[in-house]
């Protein structure tokens, strides 16, 4: 810093004697009375442009040699965060603790919205918790700091927690969902956020916690309406398939599957279409196009190409899924083969349409 305020003071100093410099020139060369092109004149307009542009550079340099004056003291009186929280800082320096004893850190520890602790890398014993984890988890702070992270973790998965807890410090910052099992016995399952820290000159990890347990809930209930809508569809004896929103398909059930001879993958997206007779492709684009936009079920007969070659007639019946905003989220299709009965119609109507002509 003192070697920053030396170059600021040399700086104005080359400063002032240039400036000095060029006025003593200005001042000999209009005293001269020399005329515009007489080389005394030409001499002093050049010590006067080199004096002032030299001053220029003077200038920029003592206002360089004032920014990092500035920033040294800035950084003298006011420690960096990672040094304070334990991180490594820059050029080798050694390591410090976390310093929740000062306000500012304490304050922003406890007052977190989220459970936050940290524990001790070796015996993964709690070394500080804040308030919001007693809360949450009902144990108080001299109990927490009696028990180790274990102690929160149902029986069965402190095996794979043992077996997945990093040692040792310089581990990256990472996220794993995990259940934790409260004072009251209820597990609750949450995403947990560690990153490695120096508490109280111990490696050690600090945790936040949340809570997701509404989350996984959702997620295994529409796992078990997927299974059970799945059982069901696969027992129905219709071609039955569901598409997303914008008509990508995502489901097929196996009767399809078993019907076309062709595997599910090459069929899903959009890749169904091929089954459908080309001439039946345009009238089956314009209903779809009609009944999305009106957000409307359909019905249409289309034919549906089976393993062996030959297409088959299907009645093809089209609702949408809505969801509690009333957004349709997907459409339900339910394709029922109607072969048989359009043959038996033609027949009726070729006999019909034989004796109409021997009647006439």
């Amino acid at each position: 810093m003192k070697d920053d305020n030396t170059a600021v003071i040399l700086a104005r100093t080359g400063i002032g004697i240039l400036l000095t410099v060029s006025a003593i020139t200005l001042w000999l060369t209009v005293d001269g009375a020399h005329g515009w092109w007489e080389f005394e004149t030409i001499l002093g307009a050049a010590i006067i442009l080199i004096s002032g542009f030299l001053a220029y550079l003077f200038w920029r340099f003592a206002r360089h040699a004032e920014s990092v004056a500035r920033l040294s003291v800035g950084d003298a009186r006011q420690p960096s965060p990672s040094a304070t929280f334990g991180e490594t800082t820059p050029a080798g320096a050694a390591r410090k603790p976390l310093a929740l004893g000062d306000d500012q850190y304490r304050l922003l520890f406890d007052e977190s919205p989220l459970p936050i602790w940290a524990y001790d890398l070796e015996t993964l014993r709690f070394l500080v918790v804040n308030r919001v984890a007693q809360e949450r988890y009902g144990y108080s702070e001299a109990e927490f700091l009696q028990m180790t992270i274990r102690d929160i973790r149902p029986p069965e998965d402190i095996p794979a927690l043992e077996a997945d807890v990093p040692p040792g410090l310089g581990t990256p910052p990472r996220a794993d969902e995990w259940r934790h099992r409260l004072k009251n016995g209820r597990i609750i399952d949450v995403l947990v956020s560690a990153h490695d820290i120096v508490l109280h000159d111990r490696g050690a990890r600090l945790i936040t916690v949340q809570d997701i347990t509404e989350r996984k809930r959702a997620e295994r209930e529409l796992l078990a309406s997927e299974a059970r809508f799945r059982t069901l569809a696969e027992s129905l004896p219709q071609l039955v398939w569901m598409c997303h929103a914008d008509g990508y398909c995502d489901y097929l059930s196996r009767q399809w599957v078993e019907f076309t001879g062709r595997p599910m993958a090459e069929q899903l997206g959009r890749g169904w279409i091929e089954q459908v007779h080309p001439d039946d492709r345009p009238r089956l684009h314009a209903e779809w196009e009609q009944a999305t936009s009106r957000g409307d079920s359909f019905d249409i007969e289309i034919r549906l190409r089976r393993f062996d070659g030959h297409y088959h007639w299907f009645k093809t019946r089209v609702l949408p899924l809505r969801d509690a905003s009333d957004a349709i989220v997907k459409w339900f299709g339910s394709n029922t083969d109607i072969e048989e009965l359009k043959q038996a119609t033609q027949k009726l109507q070729l006999q019909l349409g034989v004796r109409s002509d021997r009647v006439g």
